[in-house]
């Protein structure tokens, strides 16, 4: 028997056996995620009964356990990441690893939920070749610094992260690599010490081979103020259990596994803004080639074509440092 009204287009099950049939039907009905109330809705709810409906479980129990796995998918998906309740975007195969990723992988059954979410998807999902054919993909160069919109994407995103330590982690690597031009290696040796906190300006000073005192940038200061003060340091900005001696390979590898398939960044291409950002200002070359901490142009030379440079008579707005030390 058909359980539901069908979809448009859709082909429904119909049951031989009436008692599996309603076992079916009242799994489906009566199901209640296990999650706070305010993160579940009555559209996630009916989202998630005419899915597992089209999926067609083979008994209640089933049904349940799709009901269950998908209800996690949606919260995390339409809660978390924020992103609309739709086929094509839950069912996304990066969207399911993603969730994967930071919510499944940390339970005992978490594989099981996968293949799960993974068979739905399998069923529910109907790939469009058209979008393949859509047109040719932008190719993103390592050092592409980020738009205006991609940084406040990824500065409101490290509040979404699991834990206060990695909130303070996420955000302290984005605001000393856009801030103030700081790489991988350099920011895991950064302490809080180093962070030199004046009424107008932020001075960080940068330890290892390219040892230099660099001045954050306006818009990244209240981050470096706030950061510095955070109950959970010790000693270095950046929170490990053990201080890693391959720096670059440890934010890379923190990155990867704190992101999700729509999230994550390089410090290269933070470096890249900060950059930008000053060429925009007017920084003169050498002023900003000391604060990088390296001597040749090239290092700049490659993101001019970024910058929209008009004329300005000094720094001072962006640097927020008084124009005698400018």
């Amino acid at each position: 028997m058909k359980y539901v009204a069908p979809l448009e287009n859709e082909n429904h099950r119909v049951y031989s056996n009436r008692q599996i049939a309603d076992d079916v039907t009242k799994a489906i009905r009566v199901y209640s995620p296990k999650t706070a109330r305010h993160l579940w809705s009555e559209e996630m709810a009916e989202f998630t009964r005419v899915a597992v409906t089209d999926f067609e479980p083979q008994n209640g129990r089933e049904a349940s356990a799709y009901m269950s796995a998908l209800a996690g998918l949606l919260v995390h998906t339409v809660k978390v990441k924020c992103l609309s309740l739709e086929r094509r975007v839950v069912f996304d195969g990066r969207n399911i690893d993603g969730y994967h990723k930071e919510v499944l992988s940390k339970k005992k059954s978490g594989w099981i939920m996968r293949l799960r979410l993974l068979r739905l998807a399998a069923e529910l999902y109907v790939f469009d070749p058209e979008r393949r054919d859509i047109g040719t993909k932008r190719t993103i160069r390592t050092f592409m610094p980020y738009r205006r919109t991609e940084i406040t994407r990824l500065r409101s995103q490290g509040h979404t992260r699991s834990t206060a330590l990695q909130r303070h982690n996420w955000q302290t690597l984005i605001a000393l690599g856009a801030g103030c031009g700081i790489t991988s290696s350099e920011a895991v040796r950064v302490k809080a010490s180093d962070i030199i906190l004046h009424p107008d300006y932020v001075e960080v000073l940068v330890s290892g081979s390219r040892a230099r005192v660099t001045i954050c940038t306006a818009e990244w200061e209240d981050d470096l103020r706030v950061l510095v003060k955070s109950g959970l340091i010790t000693e270095h900005l950046i929170i490990t259990t053990n201080r890693p001696t391959n720096g670059g390979d440890w934010v890379a590898g923190y990155i990867r596994r704190m992101s999700s398939w729509d999230t994550g960044f390089t410090m290269e291409r933070l470096r890249s803004t900060f950059i930008v950002n000053h060429l925009e200002a007017g920084t003169s070359a050498v002023h900003l080639l000391r604060m990088l901490g390296v001597h040749k142009f090239s290092t700049i030379e490659r993101l001019v074509d970024y910058a929209t440079i008009t004329p300005v008579k000094d720094c001072g707005s962006l640097l927020r440092i008084p124009k005698e030390q400018g």
